[in-house]
């Protein structure tokens, strides 16, 4: 078995999502890490309590911000006083998809906890929250699946460094909690020589 990572994802409605997700776990299993989510590999407890304690088993979170729910016409911020500038200024919905809140409550549990967080984000995905850019440190890969949604390399063509690199350093961060793990006293400020 793998370096466990939590898998954070909406449920896939879609045959493309559904492919997506399969073409994900096993790139990671390629890579010597195992994907786990709630409900998926790991039953039991329910919410957020089996969220907590599936994340104390991992050593890293990967979020998939699927397109989940769309607002044909919609207003954020509705009547916003111009006063208050323009940082909350009223702003128009049209054909905008959110994903699951689970994605932006998950991923901020596992930064709260000091794992390394991946975001990545289906195209169109309106990124506010946890999957804004720069919120989490970082600014996701979109990933479009009207492309060959079995290749990784062809839904991130138009952010590919962008994914390679990022997944690289996640990566290399979740190889290095698991190195501090084995030393546990390296997480109180004891090195070991």
């Amino acid at each position: 078995m793998g370096i466990p990572v939590f898998l954070s994802r909406a449920q896939p409605h879609t045959m493309s999502q559904k492919h997506f997700l399969k073409a994900l776990r096993k790139h990671l299993r390629a890579r010597g890490l195992e994907p786990r989510t709630v409900g998926d590999t790991d039953f039991g407890l329910n919410g957020l309590d089996a969220v907590r304690g599936l994340l104390r088993q991992c050593n890293g979170l990967i979020s998939v911000a699927f397109r989940r729910t769309v607002v044909r016409d919609g207003v954020d911020r509705p009547d916003a006083d111009e006063a208050l500038g323009d940082a909350v200024r009223e702003i128009v919905l049209t054909d905008t998809w959110l994903t699951t809140p689970w994605c932006h409550m998950e991923a901020a549990m596992a930064y709260q906890i000091g794992l390394p967080v991946l975001l990545v984000v289906e195209k169109g995905v309106r990124q506010d929250g946890a999957i804004e850019n720069g919120v989490l440190g970082q600014y996701p890969p979109q990933f479009d699946l009207e492309a060959d949604d079995r290749d990784l390399d062809a839904v991130f063509a138009r952010n590919l460094e962008k994914w390679r690199q990022l997944a690289g350093t996640w990566e290399g961060q979740v190889r290095e909690v698991v190195h501090t793990r084995a030393r546990p006293s390296a997480l109180y400020g004891i090195a070991h020589r």
